[in-house]
């Protein structure tokens, strides 16, 4: 979604300073936002279905979170998507994206923005960075993070809670 997460500046000056820049963004749009640039094309809602298609049809992904405490606690679930497709993305903050390495470009500003969707355009289609993605997206995938999971709890103390409570019925502890 295009919502107070999304750093609508930073991406209306990217494709502002880039006309060559093709943004095509998916999802509800719930801030006010309707660019007017011709480079800029907002697509709605759609189906979860059709997702591969349209990764299929990109270059490059962004996350352009705007900076907050919201973006420095997330994990955008949309980069395991991006990487399964095979696509580099460009994004802005989030922490958890670091652990990639060079999967992910982080840049802060327009310029280094453009900057890092454009290097990422030159590795698109290199084979070897293909298989990384994929291979980071596989080690990443729901069964494998449920698996973790599993294993931390089984590996947790047992614990009981008590909540004591008063009230007409209750006695008073």
């Amino acid at each position: 979604a295009i919502a107070d997460w999304f750093d609508t500046e930073l991406l209306l000056t990217t494709a502002r300073e880039n006309p060559e820049f093709d943004v095509h963004l998916w999802g509800p749009v719930l801030i006010p936002f309707s660019p007017d640039l011709p480079n800029i094309h907002l697509h709605g809602e759609f189906p979860q279905a059709d997702l591969p298609g349209l990764l299929a049809a990109m270059d490059v992904m962004i996350i352009p979170f705007r900076p907050s405490a919201r973006a420095q606690s997330s994990d955008p679930i949309k980069f395991y998507d991006h990487a399964a497709a095979g696509k580099l993305t460009v994004a802005t903050i989030p922490p958890e994206l670091a652990q990639t390495g060079d999967l992910v470009s982080v840049a802060q500003d327009p310029a280094t923005f453009a900057q890092a969707i454009r290097a990422a355009a030159q590795k698109a289609r290199d084979p070897m960075t293909i298989a990384a993605l994929r291979a980071f997206a596989l080690e990443n995938a729901w069964s494998y993070r449920a698996g973790n999971l599993v294993e931390e709890m089984e590996r947790a103390p047992l614990l009981s809670v008590v909540i004591p409570a008063t009230g007409p019925a209750a006695p008073v502890l």
